[in-house]
């Protein structure tokens, strides 16, 4: 279990967000299923970013850029990976407080359901609390488009692997 503060590789201190007073707002759950082995889905998953620092082997500093009404939105974020779950907690960026949750559930030996779940937080005024809808409806657009984005690959490299290839069933043959 991690504290408030956990170290970073060259012996600095980085503060994780602990979850703020006031309110804090489920975001939308978006889930897709994806035709490939959980592992390769979740390796495809936490590809994605800019690796800023690696801290441990399940542990990276990331960050993302993402085009909002024409505008960059970059974040930094704690991923820890912890199969078949990765955890994302955004260091900076334009809200407060954001926890994210991506799950790769195993549903046969070549399909998955990855899952997105999170929890955020706009500030502690209420008058924070107007942005509330908007920024739900826009992490459930772009959600979505990240996981279509992982289904795709995941699928792509699925086909073409031998890696992740699960064994052939052995035939069976009647005798009559």
């Amino acid at each position: 279990m991690h504290d408030a503060w956990d170290d970073v590789a060259g012996g600095g201190l980085q503060p994780v967000p602990p979850a703020p007073r006031g309110y804090v707002w489920r975001l939308p759950t978006v889930s897709r299923r994806v035709n490939a082995p959980w592992a390769l889905c979740l390796h495809v998953t936490a590809l994605a970013g800019t690796v800023l620092e690696h801290r441990s082997s399940t542990e990276r500093v990331v960050e993302f850029s993402t085009k909002v009404r024409g505008r960059a939105i970059v974040t930094t974020r704690l991923m820890r990976l912890a199969p078949p779950r990765i955890t994302y907690h955004w260091l900076s960026g334009p809200l407060p407080y954001v926890r994210e949750t991506v799950d790769a559930v195993s549903l046969s030996p070549d399909r998955t359901r990855l899952r997105y779940e999170g929890a955020f937080s706009p500030g502690p005024r209420l008058r924070d609390q107007v942005v509330v809808p908007w920024v739900r409806w826009r992490f459930r657009v772009q959600k979505r488009r990240d996981l279509a984005e992982a289904k795709r690959l995941a699928e792509e490299q699925y086909a073409g692997s031998h890696v992740f290839k699960p064994d052939p069933q052995p035939e069976t043959r009647e005798h009559g």
